[in-house]
């Protein structure tokens, strides 16, 4: 069958509705030759496939060496991991584990860093004062890292917050370093860590204060967090930054593992851009977002099928915001909600289309997940609640009209709530998280790609700019972390 983007200039009335939606309305069912569908002049999709797919077959991506080579580039990290592990300098350790974890290299190693961790622990904490020259980038680091890996710690016992009248003592000092971990390590407060809030707003204060007088190196790097702490970043952005910028601080070992892991290959399919001219063709930047949420590469399964859920989701969102009439959506809903193979509603073509790529796509998966895990979620499909779709307002929008507020004070409390929601975010990832730990990573990843598709404007509906050079730093430019 030929797929036309557009709605033919005919088609059958709609049935009337007994659903309480309908209902509501009390609307006379509508007959029309035209309606009128809005357009919300989304660009095009400005990648070239054949391009795309010529350069990912370039030799430049294979590994050299194949997997023994890499088994054995693993187990020599391993053993400097393990000897750092049997040693006493805390701090090497520590910054050994942070190095790896930011790298994207530490799940390879969990065990031995849960191990070390565990011991870490066990131990007396390493002082943090500010009143002396203590090392507070150590102990600030050291209890990011317990928290980061599910090990039970609070500020309290950990970390010495000093009140805010020594500021002025540390930014004598020009103790970047302190303030920059404190700075990160703050970002991992949960509902009741209020020390944690004040020791964020004074160290963010101190190192924007201390930023002119920086050698440009580490400026950026105080820049960079400022703008997102690490903690809110995608890990692989947030790696492949890290390994241009301390790229001459890392061991060779952990070098070669990094080009393994940034030379692994991807592919996506294709196909609803072409059947659905009015909505978003966004293959590529759903693939992005996938990998955001799910980057482990023994996750690929997972990381394939959220492709297709953000895809699908996106054109539905066109659907429901942009050209579907009123009359069809409603029908279009019910149909949803029955999830029969074959909708009693009458639907126009285009819908006719996507719904059976849902209802395929949706089988499917559930069929994969059965014969994997034994589990059925067809179940959960069914009962899933409806959501209510349709345009409305920005949040801030919203509060500056019922609270009659400017924007920039709007804007603060939207930056307040969002604090409050990544604090039971972290709460419930790594304190009393009754799910597996991936699935806990994949909640908070799903949070972080968020900040990293809409900082500074929307990177799905026009992926120009900032998103478009993500996608390229991480699957398509060559890589090598031997090199500056």
């Amino acid at each position: 069958m030929t797929w036309q983007p557009t709605v033919a200039t005919a088609y059958t009335c709609f049935r009337p509705s007994s659903s309480p939606a309908a209902d509501q309305l009390r609307r006379p069912t509508r007959c029309s030759s035209a309606p009128h569908r809005r357009s919300a002049n989304y660009p095009p999709n400005s990648w070239d496939y054949d391009s795309l797919l010529l350069s990912l077959n370039n030799p430049r991506y294979d590994l050299i060496g194949g997997p023994r080579s890499f088994d054995k580039l693993k187990a020599g990290v391993r053993e400097r991991l393990v000897a750092a592990g049997r040693g006493d300098d805390q701090p090497a350790m520590l910054r050994l584990i942070d190095t790896m974890q930011r790298l994207g290299i530490a799940y390879h190693f969990n065990d031995e860093i849960v191990g070390i961790l565990t011991s870490i622990h066990g131990t007396k904490p390493h002082p943090c004062s500010w009143e002396d020259d203590g090392d507070v980038a150590s102990a600030a680091l050291r209890f990011r890292l317990l928290r980061e890996n599910c090990i039970p710690v609070s500020p309290a016992e950990s970390l010495k917050i000093p009140a805010k009248n020594c500021l002025t003592r540390a930014l004598q000092r020009h103790d970047i370093k302190g303030l920059l971990s404190l700075y990160e390590a703050s970002y991992l407060a949960f509902r009741d860590d209020e020390t944690l809030d004040e020791a964020r707003t004074f160290c963010a204060n101190g190192l924007k204060e201390l930023l002119p007088s920086l050698d440009p190196h580490l400026q950026s790097s105080v820049v960079h967090t400022l703008d997102i702490p690490s903690h809110r970043r995608s890990p692989r952005l947030e790696a492949r930054w890290f390994i241009q910028h301390y790229a001459s601080d890392t061991s060779r070992g952990c070098k070669q593992c990094i080009n393994k892991n940034f030379r692994d290959r991807w592919r996506t399919e294709i196909g609803l851009g072409e059947k659905f001219g009015f909505a978003r063709d966004r293959p590529i930047e759903c693939f992005h977002c996938a990998n955001g949420i799910v980057w482990d590469p023994n996750l690929g399964s997972c990381r394939e099928v959220l492709s297709k859920v953000i895809n699908l989701a996106a054109h539905l969102d066109d659907i429901y915001d942009v050209y579907g009439t009123l009359d069809e959506l409603i029908h279009f809903t019910e149909a949803i909600g029955r999830r029969e193979q074959s909708p009693r509603e009458i639907l126009p073509g285009y819908m006719r289309a996507l719904y059976s790529v849902m209802y395929n796509t949706s089988n499917e998966v559930a069929e994969n997940v059965l014969k994997k895990h034994g589990f059925n979620v067809i179940s959960f499909l069914r009962d899933a609640a409806e959501l209510e779709r349709g345009d409305t307002p920005s949040s801030i929008a919203i509060h500056m009209l019922e609270d009659n507020t400017s924007e920039q004070e709007s804007r603060k409390a939207m930056e307040d709530l969002m604090m409050d929601a990544w604090k039971s975010i972290n709460e419930d990832a790594f304190l009393h998280c009754q799910f597996s730990r991936s699935l806990a990573m994949a909640c908070v990843n799903l949070a972080r790609t968020s900040h990293c598709v809409y900082q500074g404007g929307d990177g799905f509906g026009a992926p120009d700019g900032k998103i478009k050079e993500q996608i390229k730093n991480l699957y398509l430019d060559p890589f090598n972390a031997d090199k500056k």
